[in-house]
């Protein structure tokens, strides 16, 4: 799959739930939330990805990445390494 085609997967995997993210785990900010969607989609495995999340999203931002939002975010995300391995 090319980078730009997972970001548009992700995108879509997490758009219903986007307003919540994006308030919870990015402090409002639509563009670093977008940015780090960037980032994860371009990552080769889950692994990568949730070294990623939890370095560069959670604890940067100090988020409880078990707080609902968090765990719901990670899951999605997870989800969507597993589809795309399946492909």
């Amino acid at each position: 799959a090319e980078p730009d085609d997972s970001y548009t997967v992700l995108n879509q995997q997490l758009k219903e739930a986007k307003k919540e993210y994006v308030k919870a785990l990015f402090s409002g900010d639509e563009s670093a939330y977008e940015f780090a969607l960037q980032q994860l989609a371009g990552f080769n495995t889950w692994r990568e990805a949730g070294k990623y999340l939890t370095n560069e999203i959670f604890r940067r931002n100090t988020i409880d990445m078990y707080n609902d939002t968090a765990v719901d975010f990670t899951d999605r995300l997870h989800k969507f390494f597993i589809d795309r391995d399946r492909r």
